[in-house]
């Protein structure tokens, strides 16, 4: 029971350390707190305001601002009134364009070793074109390879690079 009695105690001092930053207590504790039900660690009841002890861990983790996680909580209210679905608070801080650059970033990802495979196999190609001797055969797969490239990843490339520091001229 000691391991209990201590996780307790530590969830209260966090819970304190809470409130003492969020509804800035300054001096004295004048501040009406409790566990709902006397639950430790469940849904702390703080001047009004029911919050989960989980949303209190995400904010000291992740610092959310003062400011921030009380326009959230009042943004769950309103939604609560319209039956509006509410989001999380991880969600809520999380800049919404996350999910839609890791989307992004696994399509780009996606091209890009699409890209590495035509690389190789142009590669290959072009030392054994380079071995038997035929420089132009050698050079028209290292050709349509950048083609190929460039035409997968057109919006994001700028080949015109390539072209300059390695000119197919140079290419042996």
């Amino acid at each position: 029971m000691k391991q209990i009695d201590n996780w307790n105690l530590v969830t209260c001092k966090l819970a304190r350390k809470w409130i003492l930053k969020y509804f800035k207590v300054k001096g004295g504790f004048d501040v009406e707190y409790w566990w709902v039900s006397g639950e430790i660690g469940t849904i702390l009841f703080v001047n009004d305001y029911f919050i989960n002890f989980n949303d209190i861990v995400y904010c000291i983790h992740h610092n959310v601002k003062r400011k921030k996680f009380f326009k959230w909580y009042e943004t769950c209210l309103d939604n609560g009134m319209t039956g509006t679905p509410t989001e999380s608070l991880e969600s809520y801080i999380t800049p919404k364009s996350t999910v839609k650059d890791k989307e992004n970033m696994d399509a780009l990802c996606s091209r890009v070793k699409s890209s590495n495979i035509i690389l190789h196999e142009a590669i290959e190609s072009h030392n054994a074109a380079v071995n038997q001797n035929n420089i132009e055969f050698a050079k028209f797969h290292v050709n349509a390879a950048m083609n190929a490239i460039y035409s997968q990843n057109e919006e994001l490339l700028d080949m015109s690079f390539i072209n300059s520091a390695y000119p197919l001229e140079n290419i042996r």
